[in-house]
């Protein structure tokens, strides 16, 4: 995905990528108040589609930021995220919406295409 130079320096994307690696410093501890969502009681499961903070989500839009490549924050998150590749190197949901349980990346019992697609994606922009 070619990226606008100026906006990926920006000071708010500079913001945006430190609110996500705070969050997963801060995992299972942030409370939005007025809302029952949490980041953290799952937050290192893998599931898709992105519809609530999670690692794949937060790596996906990590992963597009050239200038945290070195951060350790960012690479304990690669390293959660390569540790649940399997043998093969696929990748399985390991949490999901019921709504989507048809599809592939719905299935919790075995790996999914998709949700394989988007790990392998995100590393390869980040090792490229």
């Amino acid at each position: 995905m070619a990226q606008n130079s100026l906006l990926a320096k920006s000071k708010v994307a500079k913001r945006g990528v430190e609110f996500l690696l705070q969050c997963w410093e801060s995992r299972g501890k942030i409370k939005y108040a007025g809302h029952d969502s949490q980041i953290g009681t799952d937050w290192e499961k893998l599931k898709y589609p992105f519809t609530d903070y999670r690692i794949l989500k937060s790596l996906d839009t990590l992963s597009q930021f050239k200038f945290i490549k070195n951060d350790p924050r960012l690479k304990e998150m690669v390293h959660a995220l390569v540790s649940k590749q399997d043998a093969n190197g696929r990748f399985t949901p390991e949490s999901i919406h019921q709504v989507w349980s048809d599809f592939d990346f719905g299935q919790k019992e075995k790996p999914s295409f998709w949700v394989t697609f988007l790990a392998l994606r995100i590393l390869k922009r980040l090792f490229e």
